[in-house]
């Protein structure tokens, strides 16, 4: 069974802590910000803009459209 992502918060660099039931897990997102799509998170400021959306039930940041 997969488990859902509770919250999420930046850490050092491009990595991402995430809460399941009780259990905290790190992802490290640096190697997968390539292409037009990421290239906003790639700003280390951006991308600490992660945060967890309960209603998509996934980790979001907040884009502006270019």
């Amino acid at each position: 069974m997969i488990e859902e992502v509770k919250s999420a918060r930046s850490l050092t660099g491009y990595k991402v802590e995430l809460e399941y039931d009780g259990l905290h897990g790190v992802i490290d997102l640096e190697s997968e910000l390539y292409g037009p799509l990421f290239g906003q998170l790639r700003d280390i400021n951006e991308f600490r803009k992660v945060r967890f959306d309960p209603e998509l039930r996934t980790i979001v940041w907040p884009m502006r459209l270019t």
